[in-house]
Protein backbone atom coordinates (compact mmCIF):
# COMPACT_ATOMS: atom_id res chain seq x y z
CA UNK A 1 0.00 0.00 0.00
CA UNK A 2 1.26 3.46 -0.96
CA UNK A 3 1.76 5.83 2.09
CA UNK A 4 1.93 9.52 2.28
CA UNK A 5 3.47 11.13 5.33
CA UNK A 6 1.27 13.21 7.87
CA UNK A 7 2.18 16.70 7.00
CA UNK A 8 2.98 18.60 10.42
CA UNK A 9 1.04 20.83 12.23
CA UNK A 10 1.45 24.01 12.26
CA UNK A 11 0.27 27.05 14.47
CA UNK A 12 -1.50 30.09 13.81
CA UNK A 13 0.76 33.03 12.89
CA UNK A 14 -0.50 36.77 15.02
CA UNK A 15 -1.20 39.43 12.60
CA UNK A 16 0.73 41.70 14.55
CA UNK A 17 0.11 44.46 11.89
CA UNK A 18 -3.62 44.48 13.35
CA UNK A 19 -2.83 44.11 16.89
CA UNK A 20 -0.26 47.08 16.76
CA UNK A 21 -3.21 48.92 15.43
CA UNK A 22 -5.10 47.97 17.91
CA UNK A 23 -3.01 48.93 20.64
CA UNK A 24 -2.26 52.59 18.46
CA UNK A 25 -6.45 53.30 18.59
CA UNK A 26 -6.44 52.62 22.21
CA UNK A 27 -3.43 54.64 23.39
CA UNK A 28 -5.02 57.63 21.33
CA UNK A 29 -8.54 56.51 23.86
CA UNK A 30 -6.58 56.91 26.72
CA UNK A 31 -4.59 60.07 25.86
CA UNK A 32 -7.69 61.72 24.89
CA UNK A 33 -8.78 60.90 28.38
CA UNK A 34 -6.13 63.05 30.17
CA UNK A 35 -7.66 66.65 27.95
CA UNK A 36 -8.59 68.59 31.17
CA UNK A 37 -12.49 70.23 31.20
CA UNK A 38 -12.84 73.80 30.78
CA UNK A 39 -12.81 76.06 33.83
CA UNK A 40 -15.54 76.65 35.32
CA UNK A 41 -16.38 79.84 37.12
CA UNK A 42 -16.87 79.43 40.62
CA UNK A 43 -14.16 77.64 42.74
CA UNK A 44 -14.62 73.73 42.18
CA UNK A 45 -14.59 71.33 45.37
CA UNK A 46 -11.52 69.11 45.71
CA UNK A 47 -11.58 65.94 44.29
CA UNK A 48 -12.24 62.87 47.05
CA UNK A 49 -11.07 58.92 47.04
CA UNK A 50 -13.59 56.46 46.74
CA UNK A 51 -14.51 52.85 45.82
CA UNK A 52 -16.03 51.99 42.91
CA UNK A 53 -17.86 48.68 40.96
CA UNK A 54 -19.06 47.92 37.75
CA UNK A 55 -21.07 44.85 36.50
CA UNK A 56 -21.47 44.15 32.84
CA UNK A 57 -23.86 41.00 32.62
CA UNK A 58 -23.09 39.92 29.38
CA UNK A 59 -20.99 40.43 26.50
CA UNK A 60 -20.75 39.04 22.86
CA UNK A 61 -16.90 39.03 21.58
CA UNK A 62 -16.51 40.20 17.60
CA UNK A 63 -14.57 38.01 15.20
CA UNK A 64 -12.54 40.61 14.76
CA UNK A 65 -10.82 40.53 18.41
CA UNK A 66 -11.70 36.77 18.61
CA UNK A 67 -9.18 36.67 15.28
CA UNK A 68 -6.15 38.63 16.79
CA UNK A 69 -6.53 37.96 20.41
CA UNK A 70 -8.00 34.23 20.98
CA UNK A 71 -7.84 32.43 17.47
CA UNK A 72 -7.80 32.83 14.37
CA UNK A 73 -10.49 30.36 13.65
CA UNK A 74 -14.59 29.98 13.80
CA UNK A 75 -17.06 30.31 16.82
CA UNK A 76 -18.34 32.93 19.14
CA UNK A 77 -17.12 33.97 22.01
CA UNK A 78 -19.06 35.10 25.52
CA UNK A 79 -18.87 36.05 28.60
CA UNK A 80 -19.11 38.81 31.30
CA UNK A 81 -17.11 40.70 33.93
CA UNK A 82 -16.99 42.11 37.24
CA UNK A 83 -15.08 45.30 38.24
CA UNK A 84 -13.35 46.71 41.32
CA UNK A 85 -11.11 49.77 42.92
CA UNK A 86 -10.30 52.76 44.10
CA UNK A 87 -11.82 55.85 42.42
CA UNK A 88 -10.91 59.59 42.35
CA UNK A 89 -12.81 62.74 41.85
CA UNK A 90 -16.10 65.24 41.83
CA UNK A 91 -19.48 64.96 42.97
CA UNK A 92 -20.45 67.40 40.06
CA UNK A 93 -17.22 66.77 38.18
CA UNK A 94 -15.63 63.66 36.49
CA UNK A 95 -14.17 60.67 38.27
CA UNK A 96 -11.50 58.55 37.36
CA UNK A 97 -10.61 54.79 38.74
CA UNK A 98 -8.55 51.53 38.71
CA UNK A 99 -8.72 48.39 40.07
CA UNK A 100 -9.35 44.38 39.40
CA UNK A 101 -11.28 43.24 36.76
CA UNK A 102 -12.49 39.52 35.95
CA UNK A 103 -13.74 38.68 32.66
CA UNK A 104 -15.08 35.55 32.65
CA UNK A 105 -15.58 33.57 29.38
CA UNK A 106 -18.65 31.38 28.83
CA UNK A 107 -17.73 27.66 29.73
CA UNK A 108 -17.75 25.10 26.99
CA UNK A 109 -16.54 28.09 24.38
CA UNK A 110 -15.53 26.38 21.64
CA UNK A 111 -13.30 28.14 18.34
CA UNK A 112 -13.06 25.81 15.26
CA UNK A 113 -9.88 26.59 12.71
CA UNK A 114 -10.13 24.15 9.13
CA UNK A 115 -7.76 24.22 6.36
CA UNK A 116 -7.27 22.47 3.02
CA UNK A 117 -5.59 22.06 0.09
CA UNK A 118 -5.36 19.39 -2.71
CA UNK A 119 -3.20 18.90 -6.24
CA UNK A 120 -3.43 16.42 -8.66
CA UNK A 121 -3.37 13.49 -6.45
CA UNK A 122 -3.26 14.63 -3.55
CA UNK A 123 -5.29 16.43 -0.62
CA UNK A 124 -5.00 17.33 2.90
CA UNK A 125 -7.44 18.69 5.44
CA UNK A 126 -6.77 19.84 8.90
CA UNK A 127 -9.32 21.03 11.64
CA UNK A 128 -7.68 22.29 15.00
CA UNK A 129 -10.63 22.94 17.81
CA UNK A 130 -10.31 24.62 21.16
CA UNK A 131 -12.49 24.06 24.16
CA UNK A 132 -12.35 26.59 26.72
CA UNK A 133 -13.15 25.52 30.35
CA UNK A 134 -13.30 28.08 33.59
CA UNK A 135 -10.97 30.69 31.48
CA UNK A 136 -11.13 33.99 32.85
CA UNK A 137 -8.73 37.02 32.54
CA UNK A 138 -7.51 38.43 35.93
CA UNK A 139 -7.13 41.76 34.91
CA UNK A 140 -6.17 45.47 36.23
CA UNK A 141 -7.70 48.59 34.19
CA UNK A 142 -8.01 51.83 34.25
CA UNK A 143 -10.69 54.02 33.26
CA UNK A 144 -11.62 57.96 33.49
CA UNK A 145 -15.20 59.05 33.15
CA UNK A 146 -15.28 62.47 31.18
CA UNK A 147 -18.79 64.41 31.31
CA UNK A 148 -19.87 66.96 29.22
CA UNK A 149 -23.73 67.45 30.21
CA UNK A 150 -24.86 68.12 33.84
CA UNK A 151 -28.86 68.23 34.32
CA UNK A 152 -30.83 69.53 37.27
CA UNK A 153 -26.78 68.36 39.14
CA UNK A 154 -28.91 65.10 39.13
CA UNK A 155 -28.26 63.39 35.87
CA UNK A 156 -24.30 63.17 34.16
CA UNK A 157 -24.18 62.12 30.64
CA UNK A 158 -20.61 61.59 29.25
CA UNK A 159 -18.05 59.39 27.80
CA UNK A 160 -16.37 56.46 30.05
CA UNK A 161 -12.56 55.95 28.36
CA UNK A 162 -10.48 52.92 29.86
CA UNK A 163 -7.73 50.13 29.24
CA UNK A 164 -5.63 47.54 30.46
CA UNK A 165 -4.01 44.31 30.55
CA UNK A 166 -5.92 40.46 31.50
CA UNK A 167 -3.76 37.72 32.43
CA UNK A 168 -5.68 34.24 30.95
CA UNK A 169 -6.57 31.53 33.72
CA UNK A 170 -8.37 28.36 33.15
CA UNK A 171 -7.32 25.17 30.61
CA UNK A 172 -8.03 24.64 27.17
CA UNK A 173 -8.51 21.29 25.26
CA UNK A 174 -6.71 21.49 22.15
CA UNK A 175 -7.97 18.96 19.27
CA UNK A 176 -6.11 18.66 16.48
CA UNK A 177 -7.06 16.34 13.39
CA UNK A 178 -4.88 15.65 9.96
CA UNK A 179 -6.20 13.82 7.40
CA UNK A 180 -4.38 13.12 4.20
CA UNK A 181 -5.44 11.67 1.13
CA UNK A 182 -3.61 9.90 -1.75
CA UNK A 183 -5.56 8.95 -5.21
CA UNK A 184 -3.28 6.85 -7.07
CA UNK A 185 -3.20 5.82 -10.62
CA UNK A 186 -5.61 2.55 -10.18
CA UNK A 187 -6.81 1.30 -7.06
CA UNK A 188 -9.12 3.03 -4.57
CA UNK A 189 -7.75 6.52 -2.42
CA UNK A 190 -5.58 6.14 0.63
CA UNK A 191 -6.18 8.12 3.67
CA UNK A 192 -4.35 8.60 6.75
CA UNK A 193 -5.43 10.17 9.88
CA UNK A 194 -3.45 11.74 12.49
CA UNK A 195 -5.22 13.10 15.55
CA UNK A 196 -3.75 14.85 18.68
CA UNK A 197 -5.41 15.89 21.72
CA UNK A 198 -3.75 17.67 24.91
CA UNK A 199 -4.95 19.93 27.13
CA UNK A 200 -3.08 23.10 29.00
CA UNK A 201 -3.28 26.22 30.49
CA UNK A 202 -5.36 28.98 28.73
CA UNK A 203 -2.02 31.39 28.55
CA UNK A 204 -0.74 28.47 26.15
CA UNK A 205 -3.53 29.04 23.28
CA UNK A 206 -4.50 32.84 23.26
CA UNK A 207 -2.09 35.54 24.02
CA UNK A 208 -0.33 35.31 27.47
CA UNK A 209 -0.97 39.11 28.13
CA UNK A 210 -4.56 40.15 26.93
CA UNK A 211 -5.00 43.82 26.23
CA UNK A 212 -8.38 45.41 27.41
CA UNK A 213 -10.20 48.66 26.21
CA UNK A 214 -12.85 50.31 26.62
CA UNK A 215 -15.10 53.48 25.46
CA UNK A 216 -18.93 53.84 26.26
CA UNK A 217 -21.59 56.27 26.73
CA UNK A 218 -22.54 56.63 30.25
CA UNK A 219 -25.09 57.73 32.16
CA UNK A 220 -24.17 58.82 36.04
CA UNK A 221 -26.95 59.59 38.11
CA UNK A 222 -26.15 61.37 41.60
CA UNK A 223 -28.14 59.72 44.55
CA UNK A 224 -26.52 61.44 47.15
CA UNK A 225 -23.04 63.92 47.64
CA UNK A 226 -20.56 61.65 46.37
CA UNK A 227 -22.39 58.62 45.75
CA UNK A 228 -23.29 57.95 42.12
CA UNK A 229 -24.52 54.86 40.06
CA UNK A 230 -23.65 54.48 36.53
CA UNK A 231 -25.64 53.13 33.27
CA UNK A 232 -23.80 52.65 29.84
CA UNK A 233 -22.67 50.96 27.01
CA UNK A 234 -20.19 50.63 24.01
CA UNK A 235 -16.86 48.50 22.97
CA UNK A 236 -15.68 46.78 25.66
CA UNK A 237 -12.98 44.54 23.99
CA UNK A 238 -13.37 42.04 23.18
CA UNK A 239 -16.58 42.86 22.64
CA UNK A 240 -17.80 45.70 20.24
CA UNK A 241 -20.32 46.19 22.35
CA UNK A 242 -21.68 45.88 25.93
CA UNK A 243 -24.13 47.06 28.90
CA UNK A 244 -22.57 47.34 32.06
CA UNK A 245 -23.87 48.94 34.82
CA UNK A 246 -22.26 50.04 38.29
CA UNK A 247 -21.68 53.06 41.33
CA UNK A 248 -18.69 55.15 42.91
CA UNK A 249 -18.60 56.80 46.50
CA UNK A 250 -16.38 59.37 46.85
CA UNK A 251 -16.09 59.50 50.43
CA UNK A 252 -16.62 63.12 51.40
CA UNK A 253 -16.88 64.95 48.72
CA UNK A 254 -19.77 67.34 48.74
Amino acid sequence: MLRCPLLPRSRTTVPYSRFLSVFALAFLLLTASAVPAFAQASPEPPSSWGVFVNFAPSWKGSSTFTDIFLFDGEGTVEGSDFSIGLARGKTLGGHWGVGYTRKKYKDGTTLVKSESYSEANFSNTSTETLVFHNVYLDAIEFFSFIPFATIKKRVQVGLNVGGGAGFPKGTIDSTYVNVNTFIPPTGPPQTQTQTDIESGPAKDYIFGIQPLFKLEIVGAFIVAPGLKVTAGGGLNAPSTFAFSIGAVYLIGAK
